[in-house]
């Protein structure tokens, strides 16, 4: 085929060409629309474990406690993340991330609509977290998360609306392009 005949095509197909591109950049904006934006505060945790005093004999205390704070780690995950935490701590108008970064650390990440609200939602939500194990299993220290280091100064992060437009209707123009090819090669 010469590049005549794809114009031709194209131009023959124009409509759905256009009503897919302009339908990724909407959906490109609706989506970033729904994403958050404001300051953003970034904590990590560390899932402590209890200090063993050493004995004569070995045994494998040591090794246990470390794997029961690895393994719980996960089960922190979850318990950050679930919805009924996030409305028993009270920071509903605040998006919260949480991410596994170690086998012992979580990396918490709130974003708010200034930046003192942001921190104030980390420390509420680390000690709503601690005092929500003692509740449910007791006091272990090894079942505690602890702020690894001092609290960074928060951010304003926004998506930018621009650039995710232009990739919604760069998609829409490629799924377009697809679309019209298949058209041609079964002839509808």
């Amino acid at each position: 085929m010469e590049f005549k005949e794809y114009i031709k095509i194209f131009k023959k197909n124009i409509g759905v060409l256009l009503l897919l591109v302009v339908l990724g950049v909407v959906l490109a904006l609706m989506i970033t629309y729904k994403l958050p934006s404001g300051y953003s505060q970034t904590r990590l945790f560390y899932i402590a474990s209890e200090k063993t005093t050493p004995q004569t004999n070995y045994d494998y205390e040591g090794y246990y406690v470390q794997q029961k704070a690895r393994d719980f780690t996960d089960t922190a995950v979850a318990i950050l993340e679930s919805a009924d935490f996030i409305s028993e701590v009270g920071i509903l108008p605040v998006s919260l991330s949480v991410r596994k970064v170690a086998p012992q650390v979580l990396r918490l990440t709130v974003v708010a609509k200034d930046p003192q609200e942001a921190n104030d939602a980390i420390e509420k939500i680390s000690q709503s977290f601690n005092a929500k194990l003692v509740n449910l299993a007791g006091y272990d220290p090894a079942l505690q998360i602890k702020p690894i280091g001092k609290a960074q100064p928060s951010y304003f992060s926004s998506p930018n609306k621009k650039i995710l437009g232009v990739f919604g209707g760069s998609l829409g123009f490629i799924f377009g392009i697809l679309v019209v090819g298949l058209k041609v090669y079964f002839k509808v």
